[in-house]
């Protein structure tokens, strides 16, 4: 094979040269670097549940040169399992405006971009996302506002997802084009049929007949429909709504809550004749029924791995190197939401793994374009190169040209390497459960279930109250076996009455009704940990409601917090100051941390229901009182004994059979030990502290060393207390 050179083709192989050989550099090296390996220290922190430390770690990489929306949606997606509803909202804002800038570059024809991303490989470039990620992106944001009470904004952020979906479908038409005519002019010297060949089987992953498309996914046109129904203003919202839900019912129509959802959504639409067919054979709801919707999120996200191929060329070899994603094991299936006397189990509208590898193959034609003519530049800069050596290195030129073209072999090889970044956060699957319920309050837990329906875990919601007519959701995500979930707080909270379910008895002692026992049973003193508690009734006063107010993100310093809060406790004693900050019905979040993440850490907002200011022969002690709170049907309620120099004890009781009494050591038991404190970081803002050891869960026997905070205000992010 003879080569020749023009001016113009020297020229040409110049500029490509410069372009293989400089682009790595302009991205700081990033076509040598691993994304799963430089994040693996977060994405651990995030896979024990420690989503504040995956957070701080994604927060590190929110400046990298390319891979910056990627940490700001790992560290979004962290922060919204974790409740840290505000720090997730912001991550998300800056990740959705990058996106929107990508794809004002590209609709605009940004031709650098897609030169980059041809010449040598994605990982020069900024990461602008998956189609399915940039939806995703917005339906967590959707999510967001709902679960942090900024309704207001829902429906703004529902819009996003389609806009995202229309501008990702022309974008991809309009590089596939480019791409494709590049390759057809472009492709002397490389073997098309066999690096088509390679790249089909490479990214055969199966059938995929029941992946769903990447622009329409399942659970986000569910999800739209819940929240533009339940933040709806007008008509047009119900008919959007309903909208999405006939898009739902197409695939899931043997889905009941899904029948039902329709079926109200038709009606709400003023299309009576689609309402009763969707709810023909269905049995009728009570008149006065509310709904709870699980949103729960399974398993982790599939990762990329790297498939590598080596072809020869005329001066001796290049490579392919093709990202493929790769399934992350998960033992748990599905979870069952156990409220009142109902049990459902959830379905899985959409499988983010099943959608990733649909992906890859949907995008073949565009793949296989780019490979080509990346394929065929570098073996134009091989062989050119050693025909301009040859023709101008006089007696040595062979050899010269032959040490050229090993060296080039060399770089092509290794430069040649698979995208690896994904975002990792993503579940593996999205899935759904829906229970309709009279009016009332039901007990409510959450299990984790297994591929057989076995049972791997449980997390109790505490109680949840219906509302005629409304729709509550109930966050979760499980990781590994860890299970996660959030029940936001609703208006309609504390004013529904009590109703129980037919096999389920929950009474909350300080709100005395008909079904009560004759005498409300009330909480004594808190007695030292190892003595018998007497049984005592102070008189009844109302129950304390938390004062409204805005909450705070502790990891995030509020310069001007104080100027907001007017409480201000003043100098002196620091009893005497938390004293003030404690009264009942002030604010006050119970912690706990674990060292090294050895067990499940706490942080629920409550207030306080009582203090008292003793004297003993160690001298004074706060004795604070939080509000009950429902665990396993039965009411409990913390108890802190608070010395100057920090928490001396802290101790749970509860009320099974109407009688109050000490937790077991095997639910729950703190033994203290020395380090603690009392602080005041802001007028108005202190907490008592101290270190310990305690069971590392919930009903475990192990236990490990904690560190325990009483705070005296509600930490953002931070759910009702349960325990």
């Amino acid at each position: 094979m003879t080569v020749t050179t023009t001016p113009r083709r020297r020229r040409r192989l110049g500029h490509l040269a410069a372009a293989l050989l400089l682009a790595p550099l302009g991205g700081g090296c990033t076509v040598f670097t691993d994304y799963n390996d430089e994040t693996r220290d977060p994405r651990r922190a995030f896979e024990r549940g420690d989503f504040a430390g995956a957070l701080a770690g994604y927060r590190q990489g929110l400046d990298a040169t390319n891979d910056s929306l990627l940490y700001h949606l790992e560290g979004g997606a962290a922060a919204h399992v974790g409740g840290l509803y505000p720090d997730s909202m912001r991550l998300f804002e800056v990740a959705y405006r990058k996106i929107e800038e990508y794809q004002q570059r590209a609709l605009a024809g940004d031709a650098a971009q897609v030169a980059a991303s041809i010449l040598v490989n994605e990982k020069t470039i900024s990461y602008t996302g998956a189609v399915f990620e940039q939806v995703l992106l917005q339906a967590y944001q959707a999510r967001n506002y709902f679960l942090s009470g900024k309704r207001d904004g829902v429906i703004v952020e529902v819009l996003r997802c389609y806009d995202i979906v229309a501008k990702a479908r022309e974008i991809y038409e309009q590089e596939l084009s480019a791409t494709q005519g590049e390759a057809a002019r472009n492709n002397e010297g490389v073997d098309v049929a066999g690096v088509t060949a390679t790249m089909r089987q490479t990214y055969d992953y199966g059938d995929l007949s029941g992946a769903e498309d990447v622009y329409e996914i399942n659970y986000v046109r569910y999800l739209n429909a819940f929240l533009r129904e339940a933040c709806a203003t007008d008509s047009a919202d119900f008919n959007a709504a309903w909208i999405d839900m006939k898009f739902v019912a197409d695939r899931f129509g043997g889905e009941e809550f899904v029948r039902r959802d329709l079926a109200r959504l038709a009606r709400r639409s003023g299309a009576a004749e689609d309402a009763a067919a969707a709810e023909r054979g269905l049995a009728p709801l009570p008149r006065d029924a509310g709904s709870v919707a699980l949103f729960f999120e399974c398993g982790m996200a599939p990762r990329k791995t790297e498939v590598k191929v080596y072809f020869p060329t005329y001066m001796g070899a290049a490579a392919i190197a093709m990202p493929k994603y790769e399934a992350v094991p998960n033992p748990a299936a599905a979870a069952m939401l156990v409220i009142g006397d109902q049990k459902v189990r959830t379905t899985t509208l959409s499988n983010v793994q099943s959608i990733a590898f649909r992906y890859q193959r949907d995008r073949l034609p565009l793949l296989i374009a780019k490979q080509v003519v990346r394929l065929a530049a570098k073996v134009a800069i091989q062989s050119g190169g050693a025909a301009v050596i040859r023709n101008n290195a006089g007696e040595n030129a062979e050899a010269w040209a032959w040490l050229y073209g090993i060296g080039m072999s060399i770089w092509n090889i290794a430069s040649e390497q698979a995208d690896l970044r994904a975002w990792r956060t993503l579940p593996q699957t999205m899935q759904v459960a829906r229970v309709h319920l009279p009016e009332g309050q039901y007990p409510a837990k959450l299990v984790l279930l297994g591929p057989g329906g076995n049972p791997l875990n449980e997390v109790d919601l505490g109680v949840v109250s219906i509302k005629a007519g409304r729709h509550r959701m109930v966050n979760a995500r499980s990781i590994g076996a860890n299970l996660f979930a959030d029940v936001p707080a609703e208006p309609y909270d504390g004013q529904v009455g009590p109703r129980a379910a037919a096999d389920t008895q929950v009474q909350d002692l300080r709100r005395p009704d008909a079904t009560a026992p004759a005498e409300d049973v009330r909480r004594g003193p808190a007695p030292p940990r190892d003595e018998p508690r007497p049984e005592q009734r102070p008189e009844q006063r109302p129950s304390a409601q938390p004062p409204a107010g805005e909450a705070r993100d502790l990891r995030q310093p509020d310069a001007d917090r104080s100027a907001r809060d007017p409480l201000d406790p003043g100098a002196g004693d620091p009893l005497d100051r938390l004293a003030r900050l404690l009264q009942p019905g002030r604010p006050v979040c119970f912690q706990m941390v674990f060292e090294g993440g050895k067990g499940r850490d706490v942080a629920g907002n409550t207030t306080v229901d009582e203090l008292r200011d003793e004297s003993d022969e160690r001298g004074r002690r706060l004795v604070v009182l939080t509000s009950n709170f429902v665990a396993e049907g039965a009411p409990h309620y913390f108890s802190f004994v608070v010395r100057p120099d920090g928490i001396e004890q802290v101790d749970l009781y509860l009320a099974p059979r109407g009688a109050w009494e000490l937790a077991p050591k095997d639910t729950f038991w703190f033994k203290s030990i020395p380090g603690g404190e009392v602080r005041f970081d802001a007028p108005g803002r202190g907490f008592a502290s101290r270190r310990g050891v305690c069971n590392v869960a919930r009903g475990a026997k192990a236990r490990g060393q904690v560190s325990v905070y009483l705070r005296t205000y509600h930490v953002d992010g931070a759910g009702a207390l349960r325990y």
